[in-house]
């Protein structure tokens, strides 16, 4: 009875720990590592069959012990586990090779499977995130824009952007020379490693987090997509922070840069060590949103962060909003452009014939909309500081832009 039930425990504890070590401790590659680790997936399976090994042996040996001992005593109970013995011995071995993993890596992604007679798991390098509003984004979606080369400041490194993200509107231009790097997908995003590294840290890695859909910059993406942002946003936060802690586990420093301030025309999520600085950004301001994150569970109240300094609606806002994309400059917002294939409400719209329908009457008609001390093309009013003697100034020009008027003569 006794070997009985040390048996039994014995294989309990051993099929426990094979469970466990086959669902839960499988070897990940680092993203990192640039070529396939030869680390194989079926070392702890080995091991397992090791132990199984051994724990029969123990049980010939005591059963051999208790026949020469006590035969008489032995006539059902040691015998069995003689004969038994053996047999926990081929099971070891035979449940071992029950258990198969398989890696596979290429030059964009990273997935590591295992999977067993009675329980299937899958192991990614991204988060999966089943979010409606996030499908927006997605192929396909209301809010899926194509990249435009149009020759923009920051053109060769957008380029470069949308290579790495696989977007289509690139699909047929080369890449850029200088940009072929390691990519890591997530389910509407990619990070790579920065060219720039960070300061003020023992590490200098520097990631970037951008979206799969081409937004300019965030007030972009809240101008076209505002019901999608804050999903989209969470997301890149998440897969920012988990990617960087395959090069240091704790918290991390994450940066956006503002729509008037960007180095290269598509919306990009910095993450690096915690207290570092790339790109001149120390903290919350005109020119960017910086914050630590110290876990993923922190993505949906720094998107309300986020949000707020964008001047965009919050998750709860985006939730109610109509989710096709705007097509008005009074959605829009004066000043913006439009992604390809939409009209814009940009200052240069008429020289590219895609204004908005509205654009005219929304954009071109008082100075606050066109600003004190400007005139835009295609206005049928000034607010410069000479209107008055032109007599063309805006109906609002004295109201607005009182401090633009000249002093009255002594």
């Amino acid at each position: 009875r006794g070997l009985r039930s040390l048996s039994r425990a014995g294989l309990g504890t051993f099929a426990s720990m094979y469970r466990h070590l086959s669902l839960d401790d499988r070897w990940t590659p680092l993203p990192q590592q640039r070529a396939l680790s030869s680390i194989p997936g079926t070392c702890h399976v080995r091991w397992c069959a090791i132990a199984g090994g051994v724990l029969g042996i123990c049980s010939l040996l005591f059963a051999l012990h208790s026949a020469l001992k006590s035969p008489t005593c032995c006539s059902v109970n040691s015998y069995s586990a003689l004969f038994a013995a053996p047999g926990w011995m081929w099971w070891a071995a035979t449940a071992s090779t029950t258990t198969t993993s398989t890696t596979t890596a290429t030059r964009t992604q990273t997935t590591t499977t295992s999977a067993t007679a009675t329980t299937s798991s899958t192991s990614t390098v991204s988060t999966t995130t089943t979010q409606p509003l996030l499908e927006l984004t997605a192929p396909g979606g209301a809010c899926d824009f194509e990249y435009e080369d149009i020759h923009r400041p920051g053109g060769w490194a957008a380029t470069c952007f949308c290579k790495h993200a696989g977007n289509s509107g690139c699909a047929n231009l080369p890449w850029p020379e200088g940009c072929v790097d390691e990519t890591w997908p997530h389910e509407h995003s990619v990070t790579f490693r920065n060219h720039a590294q960070a300061h003020n840290c023992a590490d200098a890695t520097a990631l970037l987090t951008i979206p799969k859909s081409f937004f300019e910059h965030v007030q972009f993406l809240d101008a076209w997509c505002p019901a999608g942002a804050p999903a989209l946003l969470a997301e890149m936060l998440r897969e920012g922070f988990a990617s960087y802690q395959h090069y240091k586990s704790g918290p991390v420093r994450q940066c956006i840069h503002s729509g008037h301030h960007i180095t290269v025309p598509w919306l990009h999520l910095h993450t690096i060590c915690d207290g570092g600085v790339v790109d001149n950004m120390f903290g919350t301001g005109r020119e960017a949103w910086c914050s630590t994150m110290s876990s993923q569970d922190e993505a949906e109240s720094l998107v309300v962060e986020i949000m707020a300094w964008a001047h965009g609606p919050g998750p709860q806002q985006a939730a109610a909003l109509p989710q096709a994309t705007p097509s008005t400059c009074s959605k829009i917002g004066c000043g913006m452009g439009g992604p390809k294939g939409h009209c814009s409400c940009s200052w240069d719209c008429s020289t590219f014939n895609n204004c908005c329908s509205d654009y005219q009457d929304t954009c071109l008609g008082t100075c606050a909309q066109m600003g004190c001390g400007h005139f835009t093309s295609g206005s049928a009013c000034s607010c410069e500081t000479g209107c008055a003697a032109a007599g063309n100034c805006c109906e609002d020009f004295q109201s607005t832009c009182a401090a633009l008027q000249p002093a009255p003569a002594p």
